[in-house]
């Protein structure tokens, strides 16, 4: 994946990788991805920011509020990524194609970053004004491409049974059609659902791994490809 990442947006990880020594964190978050977007200073990102008034001391005292700096120093080396930053990551590279690159760069993070949702570098960037959809307006003025609306960057969380939706998944929602209920939230719920559970997972297999307990994780991560499969198929139906 990184190698189509350009030089700007490895500068980018590289700075998040430091804020977050800086800040003693023991791992590198979407948080601090966006401290790296905003310290970099150059490129679509910069231009955004400064387009929607978002500067880096006030985004830095709010990441600080909400993740104070740890007291013990972490050890140098290479801090591992969070869950959410893996993830916006990836949402990186599907902008890139969105927009018809092939490369990935300061844009596509921004993009990345604010499709995690319910990260801290999604809800800091919100709160000074810097949602999905204002960003990809700004992104396609810079640009000079026609604006679209980013399609359903944020579904609506969902708030039924867990077990139920699992056991909707598991049957290919009673088999109907994708094309005929795709405008129903209720789809949009169980993916999201899906994805919650999954991510979860992800989470656990992490801990599992830290701890050296292999067997648990080698057992978390086959359940994550089961769910995974699932998933896939419920789309594809």
């Amino acid at each position: 994946m990184y190698d189509r990442f350009t030089d700007r947006a490895r500068k980018v990880m590289q700075l998040a990788h430091a804020e977050a020594q800086r800040l003693n964190h023991e791992y590198v978050g979407t948080e601090h991805v966006l401290l790296g977007l905003i310290t970099e200073g150059t490129g679509v990102a910069t231009n955004v920011f400064n387009n929607l008034g978002i500067e880096l001391p006030m985004v830095h005292d709010e990441i600080v509020t909400i993740c104070p700096p740890a007291l013990d120093p972490v050890i140098l080396g290479k801090l591992p990524q969070t869950p959410r930053c893996k993830q916006a990551l990836v949402y990186a590279v599907e902008e890139s194609g969105r927009l018809g690159n092939h490369f990935v760069d300061s844009e596509h993070l921004l993009l990345g970053v604010l499709r995690t949702g319910d990260s801290v570098g999604a809800q800091v960037l919100m709160a000074f004004g810097g949602g999905l959809e204002a960003v990809w307006r700004e992104i396609h003025k810079v640009l000079g491409a026609e604006c679209e609306t980013p399609i359903n960057p944020f579904p609506q969380p969902f708030k039924g049974d867990s077990a139920e939706t699992m056991k909707l998944l598991a049957e290919g929602a009673g088999g109907i059609p994708i094309e005929l209920c795709i405008a129903l939230p209720a789809v949009l719920a169980i993916v999201e659902e899906f994805d919650n559970q999954i991510r979860l997972i992800w989470e656990q297999i992490e801990e599992a791994i830290a701890t050296e307990e292999r067997e648990a994780a080698a057992d978390l991560q086959e359940l994550k490809d089961k769910l995974g499969r699932l998933r896939d198929d419920f789309i594809r139906q």
